[in-house]
């Protein structure tokens, strides 16, 4: 309900500045200016070598998580055996 609120009143900020030709929506929560709205671009895809590169960077980061991961069993599982009486 509140998202469907805001999105009319960024729709009637962007219609009022239109007919007023101003730049911004005055007095609105939510104040865009018209070239904002006008200006998005469409993301390209990437080339074959680009996604190379970032499916390679995606695997560092999932094996770095995975390093982290391990290295804190080991760990708590040192103190662990460290802590249990003899």
């Amino acid at each position: 309900m509140l998202l469907i609120a805001c999105l009319k009143s960024i729709s009637l900020c962007a219609h009022a500045a239109i007919l007023a030709h101003s730049p911004k929506c005055i007095g609105g929560k939510y104040e865009m200016r018209l070239h904002e709205i006008a200006t998005i671009k469409p993301i390209k895809p990437l080339t074959p070598a680009q996604s190379r590169i970032a499916t390679k960077k995606k695997q560092v980061d999932v094996a770095k998580q995975a390093l982290d991961n391990e290295r804190e069993t080991q760990h708590d599982a040192a103190r662990k055996q460290r802590n249990r009486p003899s």
